[in-house]
């Protein structure tokens, strides 16, 4: 009989929640690599304990993947920095994957893609862009400028209806 219990495996609120903003805030690259740490992880605890369910061992993996990147982050800003040499080949592997994060004009830009359909009621319904901006703020808590979004919008024509939000505008 598998042991269902989650108590064996159960974590610290605190802890749970500073792995959880350390893994959103990763790239896609060091998400990969934390998926992949996750599959050793699994692997080794299914060999100490083969009783445990493995919904509960993935859970387990998952956190003990993170937690492991979050240490080597952590031990490469300390004082101290003694890291065994395995672990500092893994680290300048993190360090160069996680300077390849999204800018934030990149994430803006994104978030006016997905927003898209928005962006595009407020256009036909003639708006302009300082109007859209406004809009973002309120709404949203994005603080995107109007000429940005001008920007974008004439960067993807084909997702923003601009040319029939000038017809309309026109007529």
């Amino acid at each position: 009989m598998k042991n269902n219990s989650i108590e064996s495996t159960k974590l610290p609120n605190i802890l749970i929640k500073r792995l959880d903003n350390f893994f959103k805030n990763q790239n896609e690259e060091i998400k990969l690599d934390i998926f992949s740490e996750k599959r050793n992880q699994f692997f080794k605890l299914k060999n100490i304990d083969s009783s445990t369910d493995n919904l509960v061992l993935e859970l387990k993996s998952f956190y003990s993947a993170i937690d492991y990147f979050y240490n080597l982050h952590e031990n490469a800003n300390s004082k101290n920095k003694s890291m065994l040499t395995k672990d500092l080949k893994k680290y300048n592997e993190f360090t160069i994957k996680s300077s390849k994060k999204q800018n934030r004009s990149a994430l803006k830009e994104e978030f006016l893609v997905d927003k898209s359909s928005i962006v595009n009621d407020l256009l036909l319904s003639r708006r302009s862009y300082r109007e859209i901006s406004n809009f973002f703020s309120k709404y949203h808590n994005k603080s995107i400028s109007h000429t940005y979004i001008r920007r974008v919008i004439t960067k993807y024509p084909e997702i923003f209806d601009l040319k029939e939000a000038m017809n309309n505008a026109i007529n």
